[in-house]
């Protein structure tokens, strides 16, 4: 396709002065200065004003870039030279979802009869790539939050749920990721431990404690002196996802280190609930251990001490 960067440059430079105009650039000015007025920290407290605020700056951004782009856009259509062979075919709406919010503009779509393309030209002028829903500033937030976190948990932190989990997914198979380094892929590894367990964090309003799942990954034990200590050890956490979303992230961090179903032999350890086993389906060659505050606990209702 013509790089229409380079025909627009060469006939005219499209300057501010051909952008939004200062009428709708005072609307929406006045609009977001009405709409900070009438935060009353009295009402809703200082964390929820700051909140409110920041998401009306966040609207007022998004309001300022798209009367910038639609102003742009009319630009092109009033200015026949900027895009010479192109005629106009029709006008779409885009939307874009940003990490401020939903970004959505007008803008024309082109055709041109010489060589048969089809454009939508403002969209290449502002790198926006063909087809892309999601902003790249938004896929990279993601990407970092999905580290720690689930794929519906990582939409919620980022864009408030405006993606769903198979969005997020979605995003992370398209990117590439380099190969650990060899110092960090434990292949010479053949055992690993997972001690899991599970805790309820009070609530500051005095709600019912909320469960909160613990991971806790590492290599058999040494000792250094009289000392022992767990190589290899990191942790995971849960909080809020789903037992499949939290195994799904304890598995691909185990695959980041090891070389899950290579010889590696996996130890669950923990207290034989529900949400535990369900690390066996996940993990290859893994089994089962009770661990050993339960066992314990198990042996002395079998066997009381008393009855010794």
């Amino acid at each position: 396709m013509t790089n229409v960067k380079v025909v627009i440059a060469k006939q005219k430079t499209i300057t501010k002065g051909q952008g939004i105009s200062m009428n709708i650039l005072q609307q929406v000015i006045e609009q977001f200065i009405n709409d900070i007025c009438n935060i009353n920290i009295l009402e809703t407290g200082l964390s929820q004003s700051l909140e409110t605020l920041q998401a009306r700056a966040n609207r007022f951004g998004l309001d300022v870039l798209r009367s910038e782009i639609e102003a742009l856009d009319q630009t092109l259509v009033e200015s026949p030279g900027l895009r010479p062979g192109w005629q106009v075919h029709k006008k779409v709406r885009r939307t874009q979802e940003t990490l401020a919010g939903t970004l959505e503009y007008m803008r024309r779509y082109y055709v041109n009869p010489h060589t048969n393309e089809r454009a939508y030209l403002l969209d290449i002028l502002i790198g926006v790539e063909k087809h892309e829903r999601i902003d790249r500033g938004l896929k990279a937030a993601l990407c970092n939050q999905s580290v720690h976190h689930s794929y519906q948990m990582s939409a919620s932190l980022c864009c408030e749920n405006r993606l769903s989990k198979q969005s997020v997914m979605r995003v992370l198979q398209e990117v590439t990721v380099p190969r650990a380094e060899a110092k960090e892929y434990r292949s010479d590894a053949k055992i690993i431990h997972i001690q899991a367990d599970e805790d309820h964090v009070s609530m500051q309003d005095h709600r019912r404690g909320k469960e909160v799942k613990l991971a806790v990954i590492h290599e058999p034990s040494c000792r250094m002196g009289k000392k022992g200590y767990l190589p290899e050890k990191h942790h995971q956490f849960s909080y809020k996802e789903t037992t499949e979303d939290f195994w799904q992230r304890v598995t691909t961090s185990i695959y980041e280190r090891y070389a899950l179903g290579d010889g590696l032999k996996v130890y669950l350890h923990g207290d034989g609930a529900s949400w535990i086993q369900t690390g066996l389906s996940w993990l290859e060659n893994s089994v089962f251990v009770l661990d050993k505050f339960h066992a314990w606990k198990a042996l002395k209702q079998l066997a009381p001490v008393d009855s010794l």
